[in-house]
């Protein structure tokens, strides 16, 4: 005869903030395009898809309206303004996502200097662009974040059999950071760690063509 309950909050939709590296390229190759189809496939989806991208210029980063958000998406991009980067270290120690993506455009200065609440938001150093000689592939055997599971099915997935030309070194972890995959030399694909009441995730390549 014992009773409990339970609120529990059901998001409508996740919105998320893709903040663009490369806006004056083709429209593939800029950073952040792939992506955003990847989020929303088909302009058919309409109200009743989960994901709401939007995708805001790089430009426009410093004034960026987060408070809606639930994830943002920094996708190739070199540096922000400081007044933007502690906006959005202040939206993740809340409770928001924060997804880097590392292109060739990123100035590992920043990236390992940036700091707010709760230290430093990268999970992991990140250095120079490494290119390996034939490409390199991710290791779906070390997909073990929740994140990736989906995708450890290993020969015959698209993450597994994706060819990346380039990535950039990683090293020292941060307090709290734990490498989430790792490519097939060993060497770090994706990089977590908890920020405040938040996340960040970091990849060490781009997600263009």
């Amino acid at each position: 005869d014992d009773q409990a309950e339970r609120v529990i909050w059901v998001k409508k939709s996740l919105p998320v903030v893709l903040v663009e590296g490369n806006p004056t390229g083709d429209f593939f190759d800029r950073a952040a395009s792939y992506l955003g189809l990847a989020l929303v496939p088909s302009a058919k989806a309409g109200d009743d898809w989960f994901m709401d991208p939007q995708v805001v210029d790089v430009s426009r980063v410093a004034s960026l309206e987060l408070e809606n958000a639930a994830v943002v998406v920094l996708a190739d991009v070199p540096r922000l303004p400081s007044g933007a980067a502690s906006k959005i270290a202040d939206f993740v120690i809340k409770g928001g996502g924060l997804w880097i993506i590392n292109g060739p455009k990123n100035e590992p200065a920043f990236y390992n200097s940036w700091k707010g609440g709760d230290g430093t938001l990268s999970p992991m150093r990140i250095g120079e662009t490494i290119v390996p000689e034939g490409g390199i592939h991710a290791a779906p055997g070390s997909f073990d974040h929740p994140a990736l599971r989906l995708f450890k099915g290993g020969a015959g997935d698209d993450l597994a059999e994706g060819l990346l030309d380039s990535y950039r070194s990683a090293s020292e972890l941060v307090t709290g950071g734990k490498v989430a995959a790792t490519f097939e030399n060993g060497e770090p694909f994706l990089i977590t760690r908890d920020y405040g009441r938040g996340r960040v995730m970091l990849s060490t390549c781009g997600l263009d063509g």
